[in-house]
């Protein structure tokens, strides 16, 4: 596991430098799940982003496959930088074809995109059922995930997402504008069909990105229930954003936070039970999407 190097003068505690990196990866990711989220139930992608999630099944399986072909690469060179690299280049193909394929059949959106989820799920379980036999790298880490994991490289991959999420936040308006009425941004110049493109893409590389700080079963909940939440409290489209990434940073926080600081005593055992910070995050969340539902309820009724 690397963790991000500091001056010689300067040195840290290793713990706290895991912990640093924890909350670094966590703010980040939440950040990107936060941005993308508005746009994924505005218009309404909830199942596109968990087909796009399984098929991270598909990206690990091929990069163990394809590193079992290379000579001289070391297993923790294949789990840093081999097999995610395989599992962005899988997510984004994956997403252009669902896109692609929708725009060329007359089937229900949902019908190709449970074609391509059930793909990625049958290929991807195909391949790891044999290659557990050849490798020790465990891919049930990228099930759940671990903000523990994270290496300077993955911290790396989140900061230039979000630079590059932030560029491309001035497509803001055309991109809501082409949600809404496709036919109006046409007729203004808007190349729809480009922005969805570049939306998918996006998803993807979120989505891959972040496997290993929350996992492939978690992702979707990062990037639905803190927009399900805003979307109960917001008036307005400008503060549905805003609240969807103030949701996301607070639960991801704050679920890290308890991970470390939440123990049940166990008996027989000096060992207390705790919990994982993905499934905390997201419980979190969840609870916090129920709370608004019943402010929500309150406000309607008076």
């Amino acid at each position: 596991m690397f963790i991000v190097a500091t001056p010689s003068f300067f040195e840290l505690d290793p713990i706290f430098q895991l912990y640093l990196n924890a909350y670094c990866a966590i703010g980040l990711t939440c950040t990107i799940t936060g941005i993308l989220g508005t746009f994924i139930v505005g218009n309404r992608l909830a199942f596109f982003s968990d087909a796009l999630a399984h098929c991270a099944f598909t990206g690990i399986a091929l990069g163990l496959l394809l590193a079992l072909f290379q000579q001289g690469i070391s297993e923790q060179a294949i789990d840093d930088r081999f097999v995610p690299i395989v599992m962005m280049m899988a997510g984004v193909c994956f997403a252009v074809g669902i896109v692609y394929v929708r725009e060329q059949t007359a089937l229900p959106s949902d019908t190709i995109i449970a074609v391509f989820f059930a793909g990625a799920i049958g290929f991807g379980v195909m391949l790891l059922a044999g290659l557990r036999r050849f490798t020790s790298i465990d891919p049930d880490q990228y099930l759940f995930g671990n903000p523990l994991f994270v290496n300077s490289v993955d911290l790396i991959a989140l900061g230039c997402l979000i630079c590059l999420l932030l560029g491309g936040l001035r497509w803001f308006n055309p991109f809501l504008l082409s949600s809404f009425s496709t036919s109006l941004a046409r007729s203004r110049q808007i190349n729809t069909q480009l922005l969805q493109y570049l939306f998918v893409i996006l998803i993807a590389l979120a989505v891959n990105i972040s496997i290993r700080a929350v996992g492939v079963l978690l992702i979707n909940a990062m990037l639905l229930v803190p927009a399900a939440t805003a979307a109960n409290l917001a008036r307005n489209i400008r503060q549905f954003f805003w609240l969807t990434l103030s949701i996301s940073l607070t639960t991801g926080l704050l679920g890290l936070w308890l991970s470390d600081h939440l123990a049940i005593p166990v008996a027989n055992s000096r060992q207390p039970l705790q919990f994982g910070p993905s499934g905390l995050i997201v419980v979190c969340s969840v609870i916090l999407f129920f709370l608004s539902t019943i402010y929500r309820q309150i406000m309607r009724q008076t």
